[in-house]
């Protein structure tokens, strides 16, 4: 009674060997198969060349051949034709042009009219946080809450634009400390 394994392990052998026989078999078959349909859509692919490719270019030489009087009626018309809208808005474009400069020269000097904010016009404001400094029409606008700077000496609402820390601002005192350091070292 020890044995009984022995025909169970000859009866798997011999089922692996004979499947691996019909994989072996299939995978064969398979490759030729491959090989076959590789050599026809070669053959296909070779007289498509040798047959349509030559009619194809027959066909684009007629095609070519018609309308060559086509293109030279065509040709001189539309040149004709884009010399005369090229006449008409050139001095348009130009116009546009020097309007487009004028408008950008007058742009780019209003806009990039500025007051330096440590300037001795405005010693008031120096450092302060509300101060805007830029020219509109010819008008420096200092600030939005004193429009031409103060009349003050000192401004009741000027506040620092430097911070010791996140919720003190700097004195006077050390403000100006920090804008002669500025005025003096070019900083």
């Amino acid at each position: 009674m020890d044995d009984w394994p022995e025909p169970f392990s000859q009866v798997f052998e011999a089922i692996a060997n004979e499947a691996e026989q019909l994989f072996q078999g299939v995978a064969k078959e398979a490759i030729e198969a491959v090989e076959q349909l590789v050599q026809i859509s070669e053959s296909i692919s070779d007289q498509v060349e040798h047959t349509i490719t030559p009619e194809l270019e027959r066909l684009a030489d007629q095609v070519n051949q018609a309308m060559k009087p086509l293109d030279e009626v065509i040709t001189p018309t539309l040149e004709a034709v884009v010399d005369q809208v090229n006449d008409l808005v050139e001095p348009l474009f130009e116009i546009w042009l020097l309007d487009l400069d004028q408008e950008s020269t007058l742009l780019d000097t209003s806009i990039n009219q500025m007051d330096d904010p440590l300037s001795p016009e405005h010693p008031t404001c120096a450092g302060c946080r509300n101060y805007h400094g830029q020219v509109y029409g010819g008008n420096l606008l200092v600030c939005a809450i004193h429009p031409y700077g103060p009349d003050m000496a000192e401004c009741p609402d000027w506040e620092s634009v430097w911070r010791q820390d996140e919720n003190q601002p700097l004195s006077r005192p050390q403000l100006g400390a920090a804008v002669r350091r500025r005025v003096l070292t070019g900083e």
